[in-house]
């Protein structure tokens, strides 16, 4: 039997989510109900061993004065949440959420975050 897990994210002026990861779930995901202009990226962060591994693509880069960063070969990888979107990724991917900095105090990022275990 599958089982799972699911929670809402109400992420005021200033609130942020730190580093985490999702033990024991194969999958996690991020449904984007209400997402105010600057209100914060979900950043992913490279395994060391991974970063390790792909720094010489970035130094190939910056020898050809082409641009470093990019969030397919930087130590961390974001995304700009837009409402109405969907995101999965495997629950053992370390992120967190950039800290929310609209302008108006009272307007909050709101999603729906869930688990299959």
């Amino acid at each position: 039997m599958n089982k799972g897990s699911y929670w809402y994210n109400i992420n005021k002026k200033y609130n942020f989510n730190q580093t985490h990861w999702h033990p024991n779930a194969y999958l996690s995901g991020i449904y984007y109900i209400k997402v105010p202009t600057n209100s914060g990226n979900i950043v992913f962060q490279r395994a060391e061993s991974e970063t390790d591994r792909m720094g010489f693509i970035t130094e190939e880069l910056f020898n050809k004065n082409e641009e470093t960063k990019n969030n397919r070969i930087n130590t961390h990888h974001w995304f700009v949440p837009k409402e109405g979107n969907l995101l999965m990724f495997p629950g053992h991917l370390s992120h967190y959420v950039e800290q929310n900095l609209t302008e108006d105090i009272d307007d909050t990022r709101i999603s729906l975050s869930f688990n299959f275990l």
